[in-house]
């Protein structure tokens, strides 16, 4: 007898800590919940952050600007015509290769367009206007090209044919023949004004 009351007392005790742990574990759960829930409502509340603008890739649009040639130039041949009755508009040498440099004299002021025809009838813009956040191809700004009298660039230039720039990279000067280079505004229309021509031909490097 006295076993089985040792016994009862023993497992009166362990219920007993048993109901006292499970009140507590309710009571710290219930403190719990009110403060899960304000963190749940917070993130629901909270502002979302706002979009990331994507931009327009235009990885390329400085590359021609590289084959601009800005080191100081001496016309040791003398194939630019400086005299007081020289052309507003000369393109030099006038028989070039795509190794030659080319240089092009223009009487300022004039227009803020600039365009080389193959002779495959292909037009490439080398300077045109900005327009708006579109990418610009120039090998020079057209804010400055307009005012600036000579404007030199490696034979090997390569750009997008075309004044909005939509195509395939290529060079220029990549057939023999006559190029003819165009410097005025609006050129891209067809009501192109204050217009100046000059041609140069390209003839392969092993005649030249």
């Amino acid at each position: 007898m006295p076993r089985i009351k040792t016994l009862a007392i023993i497992v009166s005790c362990l219920c007993a800590c048993t109901n006292a742990s499970s009140q507590s574990t309710k009571t710290v759960d219930s403190a719990k919940i009110p403060a899960l829930a304000d963190s749940v409502a917070a993130t629901v509340n909270a502002t979302p952050p706002a979009p990331v603008e994507t931009l327009r890739p235009a990885s390329d649009t400085a590359i021609p600007r590289t084959f601009v040639d800005t080191a100081a130039w001496i016309d040791a041949k003398q194939v630019i015509d400086t005299s007081e009755t020289a052309p507003a508009f000369q393109c030099a040498p006038r028989m070039f290769t795509a190794a030659d440099t080319l240089t092009l004299r223009i009487t300022a002021p004039h227009g803020d367009w600039l365009s080389v025809k193959r002779p495959d009838e292909t037009v490439f813009y080398l300077v045109t206007p900005a327009s708006g956040t579109a990418p610009n191809y120039s090998i020079i700004p057209s804010e400055k090209f307009k005012d600036k009298a000579m404007i030199r660039f490696e034979g090997a230039i390569i750009t997008r044919p075309g004044p909005d720039g939509n195509g395939t990279m290529t060079a220029i000067f990549n057939e023999p023949g006559r190029y003819e280079f165009r410097v005025g505004n609006d050129l891209a229309t067809n009501r192109p004004r204050d217009v100046r021509e000059c041609m140069i031909r390209l003839v392969p490097l092993s005649r030249y």
